[in-house]
C-alpha cells in the first residue's frame, strides 16, 4: 500500500513500484522473516521461487551506517561462493562470509543471493 497520488509519481518512485524482481518475489517468494533487528538496523530474508535467498538490509537509524549479516545467519553454507545481485541497481558482487551495504539514514538494500 502506498499513500500517494499515483498519477503524479516521479520516475524514481515509479521505478520502485514497478520493479519486476521485487514484484515477483512478493508474488512467488515464500515471504521474509526477521534475521536481525535492533535500534539501528534490521535484516529480513526469505527464499524466492527459484531457491535463491532474497535479503533486505535496512538502516533504521539517523546516521549513515553499514548493515551486515553473516551468510550462515541466512542459512547459507559458509564455504560456498555466492553472488549477490542488487534488485534496484542490478549490480552484482561476489560475497565472502557476509552480505553488507553502507546505507544512508532510513535507506535499504535488497539483494538476491545465488
Amino acid at each position: 500500500m502506498i499513500g500517494a497520488e499515483m498519477r503524479s509519481n516521479d520516475d524514481f518512485t515509479l521505478s520502485l513500484l514497478t520493479n519486476r524482481d521485487l514484484l515477483d518475489y512478493n508474488r512467488f517468494g515464500d515471504g521474509a522473516v526477521p534475521v536481525l533487528f535492533n535500534d539501528n538496523e534490521a535484516v529480513w530474508a526469505g527464499k524466492d521461487a527459484d531457491g535463491s535467498t532474497v535479503v533486505g538490509l535496512f538502516n533504521i537509524s539517523e546516521e549513515e551506517r553499514e548493515v551486515a549479516v553473516a551468510l550462515t545467519d541466512l542459512g547459507l553454507l559458509a564455504k560456498k561462493t555466492y553472488e549477490a545481485t542488487d534488485l534496484f541497481t542490478k549490480e552484482k558482487e561476489l560475497l565472502g562470509t557476509q552480505v553488507s551495504a553502507v546505507l544512508a539514514p532510513h535507506a535499504c538494500s535488497v539483494l538476491r543471493i545465488q
